[in-house]
């Protein structure tokens, strides 16, 4: 069948598991309101929208010191995605150190069969009030530990962090998840927003980019990995608003988003 020329917009409140979009590979059913084949469709997706609640977002950092191998701190400080508003950067002054975020939107109930057109991710952050500031985003390739408990605002037990993305078995391919070819895929990367900056105010505004399309079709065939998030600029401190599990966090509309447009198989 031919795709039509309008995409059809579908709730993604559905009960999955297994492969396609984010579970295991290998689950091609349907799902409840699978649309025709060959149509266009476009299904977004958001923390407490619609039903949905597949994201995982955790900051990882030095915050407060990176310990030796063996040490309480060895994979440094972890802050869990709870009812705050965590910060991102790369040496960041007040306390020279380092924070990046982890984002992985599971449980996409789409088959792995569909074709990938476009993706945007939209978040919401700020600066720290000079002008030219904007996040860095890559595509992760490793699998990380996305279940640290809401308690967690800054703790150092956490099976992800700094050193480790699964605990001490499972380390990144360079400290922070910033190896490239190991952690993150090399060569591909998004800016948010993708021209401009974020502003010089203080207070949260949404940014988006346009997603790899190749990449985000893997995660329909259940490589899902998410992105790593940082300020875009060293020696910059930068609020992001996380997926925030919490429900007297920010307001939902606040939350990171994706938004998919496919070809139904």
């Amino acid at each position: 069948m031919a795709r039509s020329g309008a995409a059809i917009a579908l709730s993604i409140a559905c009960a999955c598991s297994g492969g396609g979009g984010g579970g295991g590979p290998g689950d091609d059913d349907a799902a409840p309101d699978a649309p025709p084949s060959g149509s266009m469709v476009t299904r977004t997706y958001q923390q407490g929208v619609d039903g949905y609640t597949g994201t995982r977002s955790v900051g990882i950092s030095t915050y407060g010191g990176l310990g030796a191998v063996g040490s309480y701190n060895a994979n440094g400080m972890t802050f869990a995605d709870g009812m705050n508003d965590w910060c991102t950067g790369v040496d960041i002054p007040s306390g020279t150190y380092s924070e990046v975020w982890l984002l992985r939107f599971e449980d996409l109930c789409l088959p792995a069969a569909v074709q990938v057109v476009s993706a945007t991710l939209t978040i919401h952050g700020h600066g720290d009030g000079a002008a030219g500031r904007f996040f860095a985003g890559s595509y992760l390739t490793a699998p990380w530990f996305g279940d640290t408990p809401t308690a967690c605002a800054g703790c150092s037990d956490s099976p992800v962090g700094w050193r480790y993305r699964n605990g001490p078995a499972s380390p990144w391919g360079a400290l922070g998840a910033g190896g490239e070819g190991t952690d993150v895929h090399a060569g591909r990367s998004f800016r948010l927003p993708e021209s401009g900056d974020v502003g010089t105010g203080y207070s949260p505004v949404p940014l988006s980019a346009s997603l790899d399309p190749a990449e985000v079709q893997l995660w329909m065939e259940g490589i899902n990995h998410g992105v790593r998030i940082v300020a875009g600029t060293s020696g910059v401190h930068m609020g992001y608003v996380q997926a925030q599990r919490d429900p007297s966090g920010r307001p939902l509309e606040m939350r990171p988003k994706l938004t998919i447009t496919y070809v139904a198989p």
